[in-house]
C-alpha cells in the first residue's frame, strides 16, 4: 500500500527571529555512519510566524547510483530504479561507452519478503542510494535519503528504510544533499518515524519556550501492524501501537451507553488516540474503551485524557464512571503470534512518559485513591518516577529503556513506476543498447 505524508513547517517566533532546520532520515543500527550515511534531506529557514511551502515523503522506494562530490560532500543520484519488498534489481555498467553507462535491470521477484534489494554487478565498488520517488512517469524525481558507501562488487543493499525523521537546529555549514558523516553533537529537536503518524498531513511548529528552541510535531506511534476494523460507526481505519490502555465504562441506560461512548471516542480520536469501542452486551450499559498510545504517552496520560473528555459530557449523556482500567505492552512477535504483558497500575511503567508529576484521581474509586496513586508514583529513593521521558527512549515490557524507534517498522512499500528519470539532468535507467 502506498503511503505518503505532507510536511508543513510554521514559525511561532518573534518577527525578527529565524531558525535554520536540518532534516535527515537517521536509521538506527551499528552500520549508521560507518556503512550507511544519512544526507541532509531538507535544510529549511523558518522565520517569524511564516509557513513554508509543504513537501512530500512517500514509500515508493527506489535505489540509485550515487556520485559524491568530494569537495562539497554532496550526493547526487543519477540512474535510479523503483524497487519494492520482495524484489531485486542489479546495477550494471557498460564500459565500452565513454563515459561508462550505468543501468538497472528490471526488478525480479526475490525470496526475501523484507528486502528491496539492489545488487552491485559492476565489478567495482560503487555508492548506492536509498530513497523515494515522487511524480508520475515520465516526470518523476528521486529523493535520496541514505547513501551506502562504498558497496563492493557482488554485495547487496536493502534500499527500503524506516523514515525516522530527525530535526536539528542551526547546524553549521550544512547544505541540502550533503552527507552527514557523524551524529551531530547537539540533541535533535524532534525525532520520529513519520510513517507511523495519524493522517497524511504533518504539521510542525517552531518556537522558543523559556529561551530554548522547540519543534512541536505530530504524535508518533510504534507502528504495530494490527489494523483497526473498517465499517464501524466511527468510520476509521487506524493502527494499534505497542502499548494499549483500557477503560471499563458504566452508563445509566443503554441509549446513553451508545451515544456517550461514541462521543467519547470521537473526541479522543481528535486527540490522536486510535480507539476501539466494545459494548459488552447488546442493549447493555457496560462499554470497554481501548486506546492505542503514542510514543512517550503513558497509561496514566491516557486515563487523564479520558477523564477530561468524560467531564465534558455529564449534562448531555448523564454520568459516566470508570469501573476498571488496565494496560498492556507488546513484548515481541514470534511466528505471527503476539506476546503481550499486563502493565501494573502501581508500577513505574504505568506512569512512565507522563508530561507532569501530578497524578490524577482514578475514577474507578471516585477520586478517593489519589493518595495511593501519588505514593505509587514515587520510587524507593523518594524521587518521582513519572517525569518527562527521554526523547530517545521508551520502556519495553521489562521496564528497560530502549530506543524509541526500535519497534518501528516501515510502511509496506509499493510502486507503480517502471521507467524513471531524475529531474534536472538525470538519466533514465535503461539497459544498454543490444541487451
Amino acid at each position: 500500500m502506498t503511503a505518503s505524508r505532507t510536511l508543513t513547517f510554521k514559525g511561532a517566533l518573534e518577527p525578527s527571529d529565524s531558525v535554520t532546520l536540518t532534516l535527515a532520515f537517521v536509521p538506527p543500527g551499528p552500520a549508521t555512519f560507518s556503512k550507511v550515511f544519512p544526507i541532509a534531506w531538507k535544510v529549511l529557514t523558518v522565520s517569524g510566524n511564516k509557513s513554508l511551502p509543504p513537501f512530500v515523503w512517500n514509500n515508493n522506494f527506489g535505489g540509485s547510483r550515487v556520485e559524491i562530490n568530494l569537495s562539497t560532500q554532496t550526493a547526487v543520484s543519477d540512474e535510479y530504479e523503483p524497487v519494492t519488498l520482495y524484489q531485486t534489481t542489479n546495477l550494471v555498467v557498460d564500459n565500452s561507452r565513454h563515459p561508462p553507462v550505468y543501468s538497472f535491470s528490471e526488478p525480479e521477484t526475490s525470496q526475501d519478503p523484507n528486502t528491496a534489494a539492489v545488487v552491485n554487478r559492476t565489478k567495482k565498488a560503487v555508492d548506492i542510494g536509498s530513497g523515494y520517488i515522487t511524480g508520475s512517469d515520465p516526470n518523476t524525481e528521486f529523493h535520496t535519503a541514505l547513501v551506502w558507501s562504498p558497496v563492493p562488487d557482488g554485495n547487496t543493499v536493502d534500499v527500503s528504510f524506516a523514515p525516522v525523521l530527525t530535526i536539528w537546529a542551526n547546524l553549521p555549514n550544512v547544505t541540502e544533499s550533503q552527507l552527514i558523516g557523524q551524529l551531530p553533537n547537539v540533541a535533535p529537536l524532534w525525532q520520529g518515524d513519520i510513517s507511523h503518524t495519524l493522517g497524511p498531513n504533518l504539521n510542525f511548529a517552531v518556537s522558543r519556550e523559556g529561551g530554548q528552541l522547540v519543534v512541536k510535531g505530530p504524535k508518533v506511534f510504534p507502528g504495530l501492524a494490527v489494523a483497526f476494523a473498517k465499517g464501524t460507526s466511527l468510520n476509521i481505519d487506524l493502527q494499534f501501537p505497542a502499548v494499549n490502555y483500557t477503560a471499563e465504562l458504566a452508563f445509566a441506560t443503554p441509549f446513553l451507553a451508545y451515544e456517550g461512548a461514541t462521543a467519547i471516542a470521537k473526541q479522543l480520536i481528535r486527540d490522536y488516540y486510535p480507539i476501539r469501542v466494545t459494548h459488552k452486551a447488546a442493549g447493555g450499559t457496560q462499554v470497554r474503551l481501548e486506546l492505542g498510545l503514542p510514543v512517550f504517552t503513558s497509561c496514566n496520560d491516557a486515563e487523564r485524557d479520558t477523564l477530561k473528555v468524560i467531564k465534558l459530557l455529564p449534562n448531555t449523556y448523564g454520568r459516566v464512571f470508570i469501573t476498571g482500567h488496565s494496560g498492556e505492552s507488546l513484548r515481541f512477535v514470534e511466528d505471527g503470534v503476539e506476546k503481550w504483558t499486563d502493565i501494573n497500575p502501581a508500577s513505574r511503567q504505568w506512569f512512565h512518559a507522563a508530561a507532569v508529576t501530578v497524578v490524577s484521581p482514578n475514577a474507578a474509586f471516585d477520586g478517593t485513591n489519589g493518595d495511593a496513586f501519588a505514593k505509587a508514583n514515587v520510587s524507593e529513593s523518594g524521587k518521582e518516577v513519572n517525569g518527562s521521558a527521554s526523547a530517545a527512549a521508551i520502556l519495553n515490557g521489562n521496564g528497560q529503556a530502549v530506543a524509541a524507534t526500535e519497534a518501528a517498522a516501515p510502511v509496506q512499500p509499493e510502486t507503480k513506476f517502471r521507467s524513471v528519470r531524475r529531474a534536472g539532468g538525470g538519466r533514465r535507467s535503461a539497459l544498454p543498447l543490444g541487451a
